[in-house]
């Protein structure tokens, strides 16, 4: 049997920045409306009876990508701000649903669940997205659209269900893009065996969705099996290296001596590292200016390792991948503030009083 959905989620996007909101670029208009879309068709893909059974196999389906796609309506005169609409008249198979989601209910969910991801509500995340799977992936699919530590701009998400009262919407922000990194690096301690390491992509099967990868530390080859959405970053990565995250065996040292599951394969970076907020539970910080720090590969450990210095801060800062070192670094500031920033000046050194003030001109405490 076949089913017609008319049912359409209407949203818009504001967007904004601390400089005006009067003009955006192209570049983040592509990657906010690119995320969304792929959030929305992941939730969608979550409610067909094929995923339930095995989630991290099923691709999606033509005629569910019809059903959700996001479509752009006439924009507003005078500002930023995007209308958008969730669906279309499509077919859509029943067999792939119970009692198929319209994309109104979809929205709904995606603006719920990022509500709660904004509020670090935990329970709210798993209530409105019960499958562990498909919240990572929600969850990392953000980290593609939502703001970089170097950008000031933002984008409120409204829907009619997040503008009562005055409110302007789910604000969208480089603070956001904090919490969900916190939300991932949770996930991967959580599950105990969870690491992050750094290896050359020697070749890739695309028909077997297999990776061949060289970690050149302890010189092991390992062949893993990837997601198919993993594809076009393994495109752009063949025979250079890339960052994997993935549960593993470890050996004494740390280092993987088996891969059982790989979460993501991402581009290694080693652009600039930018820190303008850091926030912890529920304290945040700004850094200004920024701190814009050079990530180098540690040749000791044969590239296991990335590290960052700022003499200014005496910061110096080694971890096994970029997100892991941006958490370090940020892990690092605090300790700074909570040790020095306030101490009284007669129970520290002249040196600890010069880091004192390097502090306190660098990091401000936002209540």
């Amino acid at each position: 049997m076949e089913s017609l959905q008319h049912n359409q989620g209407e949203f818009r996007l504001k967007f904004d920045g601390s400089k005006g909101g009067h003009q955006v670029s192209a570049d983040v208009l592509i990657r906010t409306l690119q995320g969304i879309q792929s959030a929305i068709w992941q939730l969608a893909n979550a409610s067909t009876n094929r995923a339930i059974v095995a989630p991290n196999r099923v691709r999606q389906a033509k005629s569910v990508k019809d059903a959700f796609v996001v479509q752009c309506t006439a924009i507003e005169p005078g500002s930023v701000i995007l209308r958008f609409v969730v669906g279309t008249v499509a077919v859509v198979a029943s067999s792939l649903f119970d009692e198929g989601p319209t994309p109104n209910q979809i929205l709904s969910q995606y603006a719920s669940f990022m509500l709660a991801v904004v509020q670090k509500n935990d329970a709210e995340m798993k209530r409105v997205v019960p499958d562990s799977f498909y919240r990572e992936r929600l969850v990392r699919e953000s980290l593609k659209y939502l703001p970089k530590q170097d950008e000031d701009w933002w984008v409120d998400l409204q829907t009619d269900q997040f503008t009562l009262d005055g409110k302007a919407g789910i604000r969208l922000d480089r603070k956001c893009r904090v919490i969900a990194q916190k939300l991932l690096e949770m996930d991967d301690e959580d599950s105990g065996r969870a690491a992050s390491f750094i290896a050359r992509v020697d070749s890739v099967n695309f028909k077997t969705e297999q990776v061949n990868v060289y970690y050149e530390p302890t010189n092991r080859k390992f062949s893993l099996k990837y997601q198919f959405d993993t594809e076009d970053s393994l495109v752009e990565s063949r025979r250079r290296m890339v960052e994997i995250k993935a549960l593993c065996k470890l050996d004494s040292d740390g280092h993987p001596t088996s891969v059982i599951e790989v979460r993501s394969i991402i581009p290694h970076d080693l652009s600039p590292l930018v820190i303008a907020v850091v926030i912890d539970d529920d304290r945040q910080f700004e850094i200004d200016p920024p701190l814009v720090l050079e990530p180098k590969s540690d040749e000791d450990s044969k590239g296991y390792l990335l590290v960052v210095e700022e003499p200014s801060l005496k910061l110096s800062v080694c971890a096994t991948t970029r997100s892991n070192l941006e958490s370090e670094v940020s892990s690092v500031l605090l300790f700074l503030w909570d040790n020095y920033a306030n101490e009284q000046d007669d129970k520290m050194t002249s040196d600890a009083i010069g880091l004192k003030r390097a502090v306190l001109n660098r990091m401000k405490e936002v209540r």
